[in-house]
C-alpha cells in the first residue's frame, strides 16, 4: 500500500559539513551550520544557517 503524506506534515533537520579544498570556501569547515528544510508539492525548501 502507497501512502502520499501530505507536505504539511513532512520537515526536515540538517547539519551540513563542507569539504572543500579551494582556499576561497576553505572559511565553511571552520563554521557550524544548522538547515531546516520543507517539502513542497513539487520542490524542497533547504534553509541553512551559520552559528554564530
Amino acid at each position: 500500500m502507497n501512502r502520499i503524506i501530505d507536505p504539511e506534515h513532512v520537515y526536515f533537520r540538517t547539519v551540513p559539513v563542507f569539504e572543500t579544498s579551494s582556499e576561497a570556501y576553505q572559511h565553511l569547515q571552520d563554521r557550524l551550520f544548522i538547515g531546516a528544510a520543507v517539502r513542497l508539492p513539487d520542490d524542497i525548501r533547504l534553509d541553512i544557517y551559520e552559528v554564530q
